[in-house]
């Protein structure tokens, strides 16, 4: 008899905690769902009416995803009291495939979000699916000038970044200061064109003034 009723109340506290965990779920649910309809406004996203993620559509995604980051770096995410999305890298967020396109079902899969800003607007799914686990371990970063994902070690260091990393690979670093040289190179070479007519007509300092970048 013992037995029976302490199986009861086993079932009833798991019972129990489970509807707390899927209302957890569904406040931080409704909490995205106005978060990305704000987002979308603000940068102006068209969407067909009836197309929008909804905190239906967030728990069934959940459910599919079987509540971790399947599509990235597989980690069980995290929501509920005492989880902020700003600064727990494991929370769960809302994540787009593409992020040109609006918050819509078909359009929505959830991330953790660690991976959902380092993915931001910049990396394609396809490339951030293979690339995220070393991505959010920082041993990989996207390269915003040749558009690819390079090891960090590719990447000078910059204590500005929140990566830690400079924006650009050495690589692109490389190029843009060969770059900026033969700019200026070029512009010294037209002033001492400009400088050496000038002596002709002895108004050599007016003439630099005019040829100043």
């Amino acid at each position: 008899m013992s037995t029976d009723h302490e199986r009861t109340t086993d079932h009833t506290s798991a019972d129990a905690a489970i509807a707390e965990k899927e209302r957890e779920l569904r406040e931080a649910a409704y909490g995205m769902v106005a978060c990305a309809k704000h987002a979308d406004k603000k940068m102006n996203r068209r969407y067909k009416p009836g197309s929008y993620i909804t905190v239906d559509h967030i728990v069934a995604i959940m459910k599919a995803q079987d509540g971790c980051c399947y599509f990235y770096c597989g980690v069980d995410m995290v929501y509920g009291s005492g989880v902020d999305r700003r600064t727990d890298g494991d929370a769960v967020t809302l994540e787009r495939v593409d992020s040109n396109q609006a918050h819509v079902v078909d359009n929505c899969i959830m991330a953790c979000s660690s991976c959902n800003a380092s993915k931001g607007h910049n990396i394609p799914f396809d490339v951030m699916r293979m690339w995220a686990v070393q991505i959010k371990q920082k041993e990989a970063k996207w390269c915003n000038s040749c558009k690819t994902v390079k090891y960090a070690a590719q990447f000078s260091h910059n204590k500005s970044q929140r990566s830690g990393l400079s924006h650009r690979c050495k690589a692109c670093d490389a190029l843009v200061y060969a770059n900026t040289r033969k700019r200026r190179k070029v512009g010294d070479d037209d002033l001492e064109e400009a400088r050496c007519k000038c002596q002709a007509c002895y108004s050599i300092l007016l003439h630099t003034r005019s040829f100043k970048r």
